[in-house]
C-alpha cells in the first residue's frame, strides 16, 4: 500500500476529530490535545517535501511507464496537501499511463486519488463517481485494504450529501473488509465515523 492510502486515512480521522471537537465543544484540554496532534501531523508530513526535487528530476529522464507511474504516485504523495491542483494534474497523467499500460492497479488507485481530490473540492458528484469506479476495478482485482478505504471514502461523500442510509452501508462494507484483513488503523477510523453518526 502507498503512502497516499495512509495519509488519506488520516486525513479522514482528522476530519471527524475536528468536526466532533467542534460539535461538542469540548473542553480546552482537549483542544491543546489536538493542536497538538495537528502540529505534530504538520511537522511529519512537512518532511515529506523534501523529496520533491528529486522526483521531477527523475521524471524528466527517459523512464519505463511502470516506473514513471510509481514515481508520479511517490510525487503526488508528496504534493497532495500542499499544492492539490498540482496533484490533480499528476493523477490524470497516471490515468493516461495507466489506461495505455493496461495497468489496473494503478488505475484504482489513481481513480480513487481523483475521488479524494475532487471530495476535497467539493466536487462530490465528481468525487462519487471516482471512487465508484475505483470501488469495481479494486473489488475484480481483490485489493481488500484498498478497498476498505475507498468504501470509507464514499461513506464520507454520502455524509456531505446528507444520505444517511449509504453512508451507513459503505461504512458496514468498509468494516466487514476491515475485519476479514484485520486492519486495526482502518477499523479505527471506521469506528470514530459510526461514533460521529450516532
Amino acid at each position: 500500500m502507498r503512502i497516499g492510502y495512509i495519509m488519506l486515512t488520516v486525513l479522514l480521522l482528522i476530519k471527524n476529530l475536528l468536526i466532533l471537537t467542534l460539535n461538542k465543544k469540548l473542553k480546552v484540554v482537549s483542544l491543546k490535545k489536538f493542536i497538538f496532534i495537528w502540529v505534530f501531523l504538520f511537522t511529519f508530513l512537512n518532511s515529506f517535501g523534501k523529496n520533491v526535487d528529486s522526483l521531477r528530476i527523475l521524471l524528466s529522464k527517459d523512464i519505463p511507464d511502470t516506473t514513471r507511474i510509481n514515481v508520479l504516485f511517490e510525487l503526488a504523495s508528496e504534493l497532495y496537501l500542499s499544492h492539490p491542483e498540482t496533484t490533480l494534474v499528476i493523477c490524470k497523467q497516471i490515468y493516461s499511463l495507466a489506461q495505455k499500460t493496461n495497468d489496473t492497479a494503478s488505475l484504482a488507485e489513481v481513480l480513487g486519488w481523483l475521488g479524494y481530490l475532487y471530495l476535497e473540492q467539493g466536487e462530490l458528484d465528481s468525487a462519487l463517481n471516482y471512487n465508484l469506479k475505483a470501488a469495481d476495478l479494486l473489488s475484480k482485482i481483490s485489493n481488500l485494504q484498498s478497498l476498505a478505504t475507498i468504501y470509507l471514502n464514499i461513506s464520507s461523500i454520502y455524509d456531505n450529501l446528507g444520505v444517511l442510509d449509504k453512508e451507513l452501508a459503505y461504512l458496514d462494507k468498509s468494516m466487514q473488509i476491515a475485519q476479514k484483513i484485520e486492519d486495526e488503523q482502518i477499523t479505527a477510523v471506521i469506528y470514530n465515523n459510526y461514533a460521529y453518526l450516532f
